[in-house]
């Protein structure tokens, strides 16, 4: 019976063992492997949070990129901005060179239409609408390529001049109009004192030079419908010509001092060696504001604060001195000036009372209140002469005859051979004056004159 023992159950335990550590390690793998898996996720999402701000780094590098094309474009926009201006500059500057050579071809045109011009203050003004769209068609016309074709007309210039005077510039001119109007010009030169100038002037009656007498023959040219308008055709030893119109010539001098006739208003030393003339219009701005009108003056030292309005002042320092004497002559623009016939009328019959220096004094300073209320005119001249106690019924039998209408009539004529183009305008001896000019420049011509006379 001793056989019959129950087997051992050692085996069995082991191998339940050895289960049990296999369950046990294939955990721990698991485990290990769980922990991987989650130290990987973990790794995973540090590296995307790191990589973020790689992302705005190059955002930032994008939006730098971005900055550099902008700043790019505005650089190559500016470059083409100065290019454009370099351009615009450059055909600025090339216009104001052609301006330049147009306007050395002009020259001469400015010069004939001088005599349109000299009309112009002798009829008309500035706002003389009908006169200045009539010289702008005379320009236009004569800018004209088909009008100004120069002719193949062979002309001839004959020039009196006086070689003493320095600012005639008769050598210019000549060439001027031998360069841009008659290329087949043939000049000749001759003094005003010579047997042949002396002959020319007297029988024309000039007493300005330079004289520019062309060939008949001028008026074969194609444009010769423009030049006459300043051209005046005279017979001279009974060879006939056209004459360039005095009026037309800007830098002239007089041959002999202009006649003092009897009605001229004089003031100063009769005997003085230095005389000035003025040919005047009462209506005249310029006229008043070198005679010192107190409203204009006022306006006109806005823009030239250091202006002395001239006349008085050479009035006391030469003439009121006796080193100058003064003569006064009427020339009234009637075209233009309305009342100015009347204003000079009014002078000459305040005059016949010994008061044409206190009545011009008054038409003057006074200027606005009579040219501006032209409805009122003489009753507003002969509230003036009241004004001076002067007789009103003298003066207004004098007015209301218009008196003095042929002596103001008389003295324009006299300023013609002269030159006489418009008003204010001055013969200091035989220097001219025209326009408006400063004390220091008029005074520096009487001064000249003044040394001369020594």
């Amino acid at each position: 019976m001793v056989e019959k023992k129950t087997p051992v159950s050692k085996p069995k335990t082991k191998e339940k063992e050895t289960k049990m550590k296999t369950s046990k390690e294939n955990s721990k793998v698991k485990t290990e492997e769980k922990k991987i898996e989650e130290k990987k996720v973990k790794t995973k999402k540090s590296t995307t949070k790191k990589s973020e701000p790689k992302k705005k780094v190059s955002k930032a590098s994008d939006s730098k990129k971005t900055q550099t094309k902008s700043t790019k474009k505005v650089e190559e926009k500016k470059v083409e901005t100065k290019k454009s201006t370099t351009k615009k500059t450059k055909k600025k500057i090339s216009e104001s060179k052609l301006w330049k050579v147009l306007s050395l071809v002009l020259v001469i045109v400015v010069v004939f239409l001088a005599f349109a011009i000299g009309i112009k203050f002798f009829t008309g003004t500035s706002s003389d609408d009908s006169f200045e769209k009539e010289l702008d068609k005379k320009v236009e016309d004569l800018n004209n390529p088909i009008l100004t074709t120069p002719s193949n007309t062979d002309v001839s210039l004959l020039i009196v001049e006086d070689k003493n005077c320095a600012n005639c510039q008769v050598d210019f001119l000549a060439e001027q109009i031998k360069l841009n109007l008659i290329p087949n010009l043939t000049v000749e030169k001759t003094q005003f004192d010579s047997d042949v100038g002396s002959a020319i002037t007297q029988q024309l009656g000039i007493k300005i030079v330079p004289v520019f007498l062309f060939s008949k023959n001028l008026e074969q040219r194609k444009d010769w419908e423009k030049l006459a308008s300043v051209m005046i055709p005279v017979e001279i030893s009974g060879a006939e010509y056209f004459l360039l119109n005095p009026m037309a010539i800007e830098f002239k001098t007089l041959i002999e001092t202009p006649i003092q006739t009897e009605s001229a208003i004089t003031y100063g030393n009769k005997d003085a060696k230095v005389t000035l003339v003025e040919f005047s219009d009462f209506e005249c701005p310029v006229c008043a504001l070198m005679k010192g009108s107190p409203e204009l003056t006022q306006e006109f030292k806005t823009q030239n604060p250091t202006f002395i309005p001239t006349i008085p002042k050479i009035m006391e320092e030469y003439v009121e001195t006796g080193k100058v004497k003064y003569v006064f002559y009427n020339f009234p623009i009637d075209r233009i000036h309305q009342s100015a016939r009347a204003a000079h009328n009014a002078g000459l019959c305040a005059n016949e009372q010994n008061k044409f220096k206190e009545y011009s004094d008054v038409l003057y300073q006074k200027r606005s209140k009579w040219v501006e209320h032209t409805n009122n005119t003489k009753q507003i001249l002969t509230n003036f002469a009241k004004d001076l106690d002067l007789d009103k019924s003298q003066f207004e039998t004098c007015m209301e005859t218009q008196k003095y209408n042929d002596q103001i009539d008389s003295e324009m004529k006299l300023a013609l051979p002269y030159g006489v183009a418009g008003t204010p305008t001055y013969f200091v001896n035989k220097q001219i004056i025209t326009g408006l000019v400063d004390y220091e420049t008029f005074k520096s011509v009487v001064e000249s004159e003044l040394e001369k006379s020594q």
